[in-house]
């Protein structure tokens, strides 16, 4: 078997990758699972899922409102019926203590007059004991009735106290129930204009696109990365890249979203959406359906080139502006202008160094570039280039090390090299040369 020539191993490569995604795709599907297309109906149903929490809390407060109310009204009536009860109490003692000194009296006049029939020695000693018990019981009616007023001072006193607490407990509660019924009408009311907003806001995000997408925020990519099987088509593909992509390298940047292009009403489609400012860019990979072939299409508005800096990636895009590009195998070739669409990544992260004693060994970071022209076909260009690698050898570090003294100076050897592989139209691509 000889050794295949290097267009032959572009082809197969591109045989491989076709194989390695021609098993049964379940993207699409795992997609129209996991992401709503009744964006608007949704948001009204979270509006009309605050309005109601906000009538129920408008509800309850006025509930508790009027519990408090009956509390305080109950506890008033208690301290009323309470003093009422020592009031009459304290009244029946007054009552008793009036009736024991006139019994007093009464029994002084009848000792007075037992005297007088006996005689004046017995009627002076009856008129003294008359006297004692006239104020004797004089005495007790007064302090019966001193303390029977100041009972009744006291009891209405703590009554008093009693009624300007509950009093001040129904008013703060008043106060509390329309504060919060105040806060509920303002969040009713407040509702569907928040609603709106959200609406609004998501709409914008994707201005412009032919179709209506879907942006997929962390929770529905992390559900998607976890549902879709690999090999399992080139839409599972494509969408794992761009979840890794997301997750990985643009998790904290919000101008690049993943966005889900539903089969209904437009064709079915992912990709990614970048927007700052006024630039925006959008690229949507779509599979062919229904006859029609596999299509990549890209609109950019703005500048012509996009600049796309993320997490130890940068990605910068060259192409026509404002307009739409859709490109893809049997579709007519479109007018790229002179230059093609091309998309240039720089991988930082992937830089390499290490020191071996006196060896070091370097491999600055790859870019990869792809490239798309068309004239009377279309034409493509993918590689992978590192610009710089190699290493270096000091024999003096060796020696020094060894603790063998050098009366010369050895100068190091150093090797760096560049290599660039790719396709090119099915054709393999290996340059390698100095850096």
């Amino acid at each position: 078997m000889g050794t295949p020539s290097a267009d032959d191993l572009g082809a197969r490569i591109i045989a491989i990758a076709k194989a390695l995604a021609a098993g049964e795709d379940d993207a699409a599907a795992v997609l129209g699972a996991l992401v709503p297309t009744d964006s608007a109906a949704r948001m009204g149903q979270a509006a009309a899922g605050i309005v109601s929490a906000a009538e129920a809390l408008r509800d309850r407060a006025a509930q508790a409102a009027a519990e408090v109310a009956q509390d305080a009204a109950a506890q008033q009536a208690r301290a009323q019926e309470e003093l009422d009860t020592a009031l009459a109490r304290l009244a029946a003692e007054r009552d008793r203590a009036v009736a024991l000194a006139d019994g007093a009296v009464a029994a002084a006049d009848t000792a007075l007059e037992q005297a007088k029939a006996t005689g004046s020695d017995a009627l002076g000693a009856a008129t003294q004991t008359r006297d004692a018990a006239i104020a004797a019981a004089g005495t007790a009616r007064t302090g019966a009735l001193s303390a029977f007023d100041r009972a009744q001072q006291a009891a209405q006193q703590t009554f008093d106290e009693v009624r300007t607490t509950a009093v001040a407990a129904v008013a703060d509660a008043e106060a509390t129930a329309k504060k919060a019924a105040d806060d509920a009408t303002a969040r009713i009311a407040q509702a569907p204009a928040e609603a709106k907003a959200m609406v609004e806001r998501a709409v914008s995000a994707v201005a412009g696109l032919p179709d209506d997408v879907i942006g997929l925020g962390q929770d529905a990519l992390a559900k998607l990365d976890g549902a879709l099987t690999w090999p399992s088509g080139i839409l599972s593909l494509v969408a794992k890249a761009l979840i890794w992509l997301k997750q990985e390298c643009f998790a904290d940047v919000d101008q690049l979203q993943v966005v889900w292009q539903p089969a209904d009403p437009g064709p079915l489609g992912i990709g990614l959406l970048w927007q700052q400012g006024a630039d925006t860019l959008r690229i949507l990979y779509r599979p062919g359906t229904g006859g029609a072939p596999d299509a990549l299409v890209i609109r950019s508005t703005g500048a012509a080139e996009h600049t796309l800096s993320g997490d130890g990636i940068s990605l910068v895009f060259r192409g026509p502006t404002d307009r739409m590009l859709t490109i893809g195998a049997g579709l007519a070739p479109g007018d790229l202008g002179p230059d093609g669409v091309s998309l240039e990544i720089a991988l930082s992260r992937l830089r390499f160094t290490e020191s071996f004693g006196p060896f070091a060994a370097t491999a600055d970071p790859p870019t990869l570039r792809v490239v798309l022209s068309s004239a009377a076909a279309w034409s493509y260009r993918a590689t992978v280039a590192l610009p710089r690698y190699g290493g270096s050898f000091r024999p003096a570090q060796l020696f020094a090390a060894a603790g063998v003294p050098m009366p010369i100076s050895i100068p190091g050897i150093e090797e760096y090299r560049s290599l660039t592989l790719g396709i090119s139209d099915g054709r393999a691509i290996v340059q390698e040369g100095a850096a």
